[in-house]
Parts: structure tokens; C-alpha cells; sequence
């Protein structure tokens, strides 16, 4: 079989953490040398931060956000792709958080709140939120984003944001 996409759903979930690499490794160089395009769905910011080149992050089952994997992470435009950077563990104790970035219950999927679906636990929800989907729009050239209020780099939102988080997390 010579296939266009490998898609993989959690591969690297439940192993230690030298095999996750050796997979990791595996797929990166099946790649190079067969020249087809791989997705990978997981749970694990740190790995596909290191292994991807583009990133959608979903929240209920919806995208919110996509781009090239390291300006999602330099600067999230989406509150709820912010929080999840926010929450991303630290390995040196002393600089670790015991406050969720993201607060609130998680939605059902079969009882979707109106309006923006993270608006029940976004820090910096506005009535709009609350009563009008917003788009899944263009934010530059390679960047998408659904969210009224985006959090554009060295904007008011990014600050508000910021602010709004701390004191939801109690800092």
C-alpha cells in the first residue's frame, strides 16, 4: 500500500515515555521516505508542539483554531487554545500551577450552551458571546480562528485575557 495520509488517534497514549519517542521517530521517518502526510489526534500538547508543523485545536467536537503549530503556540488567538497552553504540566515543582487555567463545568455535547460554546468558561466572554456563534474566520494569512473577540498579539484582548484568567484561577 503506498497511502496519501497515516491518520493516528492517541498513538503514543499509555506508553513510556522512550517508546512514545521511538514511535514518534518511527512515523516522522515513514514519512520522509514514503512521503505521505500525517494527522495525529491527542491529548498531548508537549508531543505535538515537537512533532507537527500545522495544529487544530477543537473544543466540543468544533475547531476553534488552526495554524502553523508554532504561532498557535507563541500566540494563541483562541481563549480556549490559551488556557490549554496555560495548563500544559511543568516539570520543575517549583514553578508549577494548582489552579486549572480553564474553570467552569465542560459542557454536554448534546446540550451545547448558544451562542459561542466556550463562552461558559471563557474568562473574557461578552453578552455577544452568549447569544451569537461567531464565524470560523481568517486571522492573517495562515491562521483561523473561531472566536468574536480574538486574542491578537499585543492586543487589548491578550491583556483582558491575562487578567480575567489569573483572577478566575485565584492568582
Amino acid at each position: 500500500m503506498q497511502p496519501h495520509l497515516l491518520l493516528a488517534d492517541e498513538p503514543t497514549a499509555g506508553l513510556d515515555v522512550s517508546v512514545q519517542g521511538d514511535v514518534l521517530n518511527l512515523i516522522g521517518e515513514l514519512k520522509r521516505e514514503r512521503g505521505f502526510a500525517a494527522m495525529i489526534v491527542t491529548h498531548n500538547l508537549a508531543m505535538i508542539r515537537h512533532v507537527s508543523d500545522r495544529l487544530a485545536i477543537m473544543y466540543l467536537g468544533r475547531l476553534v483554531e488552526t495554524g502553523p503549530t508554532q504561532d498557535v503556540f507563541s500566540a494563541p488567538l483562541h481563549p480556549y487554545t490559551a488556557t490549554l497552553i496555560q495548563s500544559e504540566p511543568i516539570p520543575d515543582p517549583r514553578r508549577r500551577s494548582h489552579n486549572p487555567a480553564v474553570t467552569g463545568e465542560i459542557p454536554s455535547v448534546f446540550r451545547r450552551p448558544s451562542g459561542c460554546e466556550f463562552h461558559t468558561r471563557c474568562p473574557i466572554a461578552r453578552g455577544r458571546c452568549k447569544t451569537e456563534a461567531p464565524a470560523y474566520r481568517p486571522m492573517g494569512a495562515s491562521r483561523m480562528v473561531r472566536c468574536h473577540f480574538p486574542l491578537e498579539t499585543g492586543g487589548q484582548e491578550r491583556e483582558a485575557f491575562s487578567r480575567a484568567s489569573a483572577n478566575q484561577r485565584g492568582n
